[in-house]
């Protein structure tokens, strides 16, 4: 397992001058990270880690055997501080797709209706349609699912279905006239996973425009709920995460809850999902924890950061009472 650190801008100062683009530096550095033994280094290899090197000058995460590389290679004893440490299990942990986090985040919200904002196909509607009524919202339920020839995935988005596992890939092609667009995915998500699904109402549209959301199927959106919740919904919307915190804020019943999770403002900078720049490829909102705090008390709601929690590291966990 790789330890990654977030060094401070002092320490960052100290190691990029040792950041060379020599070929032999590289391969050392290479061999000094390798998990496995290496018989060959590949220009590919040598490319990717060029490609990390320009990471880490600009204030990413660095691998802490790549530190511990510099000092062997420099002669040099670096004294370095660092903002936060996490390692590569962590970091392949994927906040949102967590059932672990998913279970401690619901486990706090109360209620007999509950509007999920951003749901996707993820765990929230599942592990809370065991005792709620829960109003699944998604802005991409009515998008088609496009069969292509090496992968399945939902048009206008980044969602793949079943990456690298044949045998659901297999299912779904075999049934590709039941599944048809991202809500027919979904509830076979959830229906496979114990969801009570006569518990869980889709719901069609923009949640920074409720009033204009529809039901896919039968009932009407309700007036008002006993709480909302936010699982990374936050972060996948955009700039338009404070309207859609305004429209949540507008729909919570008196005394109402509003449960939000969000990435952490450093996690941008570790290599989470595999890659460095994630945040940008999947079109992340790095909202800093402050920012939100400051929105919440604008909109008369009583925030609480939740700590202790076990994705502490990685994710935020904050509730917002509504004022009487």
């Amino acid at each position: 397992m790789l330890t990654y650190v977030l060094l401070s801008e002092e320490s960052l100062a100290k190691v990029k001058p040792l950041l060379s683009n020599e070929r032999s530096f590289l391969e050392e550095l290479y061999l000094a990270l390798a998990t496995e033994p290496v018989l060959e280094i590949q220009e590919e290899a040598l490319e990717l880690l060029r490609q990390n090197l320009s990471f880490w000058r600009r204030g990413y995460a660095i691998p802490l055997r790549a530190l511990e590389e510099l000092e062997r290679l420099s002669g040099e004893e670096l004294e370095l501080d660092c903002e936060a440490m996490l390692g590569s299990e962590e970091l392949e942990a994927e906040p949102d797709a967590s059932y672990a986090f998913a279970r401690e985040f619901c486990a706090r919200v109360e209620g007999e209706r509950v509007l999920d904002i951003a749901s996707g196909f993820g765990w929230v509607p599942v592990l809370l349609s065991q005792r709620a009524q829960v109003y699944a919202l998604d802005s991409a339920y009515e998008n088609p699912i496009v069969y292509g020839e090496d992968r399945i995935y939902i048009a206008g988005t980044t969602i793949e279905l079943f990456p690298g596992f044949a045998e659901g890939q297999a299912f779904i092609r075999a049934n590709r006239e039941r599944f048809t667009c991202y809500a027919d995915f979904a509830r076979l998500f959830w229906e496979r996973h114990g969801a009570r699904l006569e518990n869980i109402t889709l719901l069609q549209g923009d949640a920074s425009e409720l009033k204009s959301v529809r039901c896919l199927g039968e009932g009407a959106l309700p007036e008002s709920f006993d709480s909302v919740t936010i699982f990374f919904g936050l972060n996948h919307v955009g700039k338009a995460w404070r309207r859609v915190l305004r429209e949540a804020s507008r729909v919570l019943r008196e005394r109402g809850r509003l449960h939000v999770a969000l990435y952490r403002e450093y996690l941008a900078r570790f290599p989470l999902k595999g890659a460095y720049d994630w945040a940008e490829q999947l079109g992340i909102e790095v909202i800093p924890l402050e920012e939100l705090l400051k929105e919440a008390e604008s909109l008369d709601l009583r925030a609480r950061l939740v700590r202790g929690h076990r994705g502490e590291a990685l994710y935020h966990m904050v509730v917002m009472e509504k004022r009487e």
